[in-house]
């Protein structure tokens, strides 16, 4: 015979929501909450690095090396590669 130990959950308010929406947004609450506010509004989106890219474009026209400028700018030699051909992420 296996006997199974069932321990009752604490700590959590026995709530109810009408939506899945309204269940999401007492999560997100109980999830952030004591966190600071941003603030500037937050976006995925990765910054743009145009300077970056066209100074890395002048350097490897000048005879630099995808690794020589992959370790002067901390990023891959595939990075470095897709900068140069022009592909975008």
């Amino acid at each position: 015979m296996v006997r199974v130990l069932v321990v009752p959950l604490s700590g959590f308010q026995a709530t109810s929501c009408s939506t899945p929406s309204d269940a999401i947004h007492r999560f997100l609450q109980f999830l952030y909450s004591g966190q600071p506010l941003s603030n500037h509004p937050l976006s995925g989106e990765t910054p743009r690095h145009e300077n970056r890219n066209m100074q890395i474009r002048k350097e490897h026209a000048a005879g630099m090396s995808y690794s020589e400028l992959a370790a002067k700018y901390h990023i891959t030699s595939q990075r470095i590669a897709q900068i140069i051909h022009g592909h975008r992420k």
